[in-house]
């Protein structure tokens, strides 16, 4: 369960995982209790359906449901639908990705948590959801430094100071050579 989480930077590490969630949770106690919730029940999930055990062994079938989780969080007003919805959106999106595992012979990444979001996306008032109005991206000037911290939080819909440190120190903590290829993408 635990790599399930540190997927989210395609590492298979438990202990990147932990600062992954507290990334998270810090950055939104909602967002860090829907990714608990989505990577948890979306391993269960792939289990029961008999997952290729080396794909969770390796944490994958967490990966897209916790990114569902992440974004139901970060893109939806809290609401009792929100939280009715985002376990039974991480069981869909752990059966896609169980499907699509068997299915394709060629890696499919995010097309499980991105084709099922896309779906419910127009769908969200029929589901008692309410986007949050994100507007139009403010006109500021860039800070380099800062905007290259909370970028790497962005991987978990998570852009901030605090939330960026801690997401590049997980994925050190897993691989230093990713660390770097990780803040150099920040960068650009």
């Amino acid at each position: 369960v635990l790599r399930g989480f540190s997927q989210c930077a395609f590492q298979a590490n438990e202990i990147t995982a932990l600062f992954f969630i507290v990334a998270a949770t810090l950055f939104n106690w909602r967002m860090g209790a829907a990714y608990v919730l989505s990577v948890v029940i979306a391993t269960v999930v792939a289990r029961l359906l008999r997952g290729d055990s080396e794909l969770l062994g390796l944490g994958l079938y967490g990966f897209n449901s916790g990114l569902m989780g992440l974004a139901l969080a970060n893109f939806f007003a809290p609401s009792t639908a929100l939280w009715g919805w985002a376990p039974v959106l991480a069981m869909v999106v752990a059966a896609v990705t169980v499907a699509l595992a068997r299915w394709l012979p060629f890696p499919f990444l995010a097309a499980p948590f991105i084709s099922v979001f896309w779906i419910l996306w127009p769908l969200d008032e029929s589901m008692g959801l309410q986007k949050i109005e994100l507007g139009a991206f403010p006109d500021a000037p860039v800070a380099l430094v800062e905007a290259t911290i909370a970028a790497l939080g962005s991987a978990l819909f998570a852009s901030a100071t605090l939330t960026g440190i801690l997401f590049l120190a997980g994925v050190l903590v897993s691989n230093w050579r990713h660390a770097v290829v990780a803040l150099i993408g920040a960068v650009l």
